[in-house]
């Protein structure tokens, strides 16, 4: 038997071994620091040099965006997800200062205020005091243009290359690109700061260019013995070779009482299936609702999933009475999502298959009133990477 040594008797001496990083600026390949974002679709890329040995999770892309002044409206963005891009390619704590013209703005993060003061898209307020997810930020004036020092922390960006807290060297230029999304799905004007229900209307277009200052902090490796090390794996005969996390999206748009998905993967999506987060979103929607899942406007009155045809629950799942978050309460502890009333995924698979064969899932709707909705499957999966010279 082994037996534990308390840490107040413990004199051994230990010696720790761990990595050292510096931060050097990266800026667009374009060489502009600066962009249009209104109609969505233009992107920003970036090149890592193969020379470094870097830490993509312990670095971050900081820009300042400007929400254009909109007539007899005050700006306001969505700061419950991440909103400026479509989609994000590899080939903060939220300070908060509402009500400001200009604000330091890390997406995702508690309110760190009272209920009162954190309203969400439908001008409701907030269940939780200072714990629940920060829905919207506002300027402090209307007709106003609003500034917002954002930082995109990439440990942040969840299950995907760029939140590998690993060193790694490729032999080979990376490539980051960021696809700026529409300025609808970033942000909206209304009446006033805390009731972004009232006559919200599209922001208005920017006169010029509203991203300023692109730049990603990379965190690069000092340490020449761990260069080296990873310097000889991938000159090794295996090469140098990891698994590496990514995610990718289905959506459908359906209508009717019932509303029945299926997805069809196999070992060309990856060498393991780890999870599939399904979200339901209301397809009429209005300014502040750009990007809306609220389980209540959706209709849905209960769901279940199957995995190759056998159910993954005995019975079906009730969102009015909590059975999904019930289901998830252990997954969620310590997230920012702590109430079941606002509850955006619907239908999270926890499934850790081998992709060895061909894998059915289904994800099965039922509505009270027949509604046209998209649904929008995240599949979340693994592939391995392997570089040598």
């Amino acid at each position: 038997m082994e037996q534990e040594i308390s840490n107040q008797f413990d004199y051994r001496q230990m010696v720790g071994s761990g990595p050292q990083y510096e931060y050097t600026r990266v800026y667009p390949q374009a060489g502009a620091t600066q962009t249009t974002v209104y109609q969505g679709g233009n992107d920003t890329i970036f090149e890592i040099p193969p020379t470094k040995a870097f830490n993509l999770s312990r670095s971050w892309f900081q820009f300042t965006f400007t929400l254009p002044a909109t007539n007899a409206k005050f700006g306001f963005v969505f700061t419950d997800f991440i909103p400026f891009f479509r989609q994000i390619q590899i080939h903060s704590t939220y300070n908060s200062a509402v009500n400001t013209g200009n604000q330091t703005y890390i997406p995702c993060y508690s309110c760190n205020t009272l209920v009162n003061m954190n309203p969400r898209y439908d001008g409701t307020s907030c269940d939780r005091a200072f714990t629940e997810p920060d829905y919207l930020s506002s300027g402090n004036a209307n007709n106003t243009a609003v500034n917002l020092n954002v930082t995109i922390p990439f440990n942040e960006l969840y299950e995907s290359i760029l939140s590998l807290d690993k060193d790694i060297m490729l032999n080979e230029t990376l490539l980051v690109r960021f696809v700026w999304s529409e300025l609808p799905n970033i942000g909206f004007g209304a009446d006033a700061s805390l009731t972004p229900q009232t006559n919200p209307v599209a922001l208005t277009a920017p006169a010029g260019p509203n991203v300023q200052g692109m730049e990603i902090h990379l965190a690069v490796e000092k340490r020449f013995d761990i260069i080296q090390n990873l310097q000889q794996k991938i000159a090794s005969p295996e090469g140098f070779s990891l698994l590496i996390p990514y995610c990718y999206t289905t959506t459908a748009s359906l209508t009717g009482t019932n509303q029945p998905v299926s997805l069809r993967l196999n070992r060309l999506n990856g060498i393991t299936l780890e999870r599939i987060y399904h979200s339901l979103f209301v397809t009429a929607s209005v300014a502040n609702s750009a990007i809306y899942n609220n389980v209540a406007s959706t209709n849905l009155e209960h769901f279940y999933t199957n995995i190759n045809n056998p159910r993954r629950m005995q019975y079906d799942y009730y969102p009015n009475v909590n059975d999904d978050y019930k289901a998830l309460r252990d997954k969620l502890i310590d997230s920012t999502i702590q109430t079941p009333i606002f509850t955006t995924i619907i239908g999270v698979g926890w499934i850790d298959l081998m992709m060895d064969h061909l894998v059915k899932w289904d994800f099965i709707a039922f509505l009270s009133v027949a509604t046209n909705l998209t649904h929008q499957s995240t599949v979340e999966n693994e592939i391995q990477q392997t570089d040598n010279y």
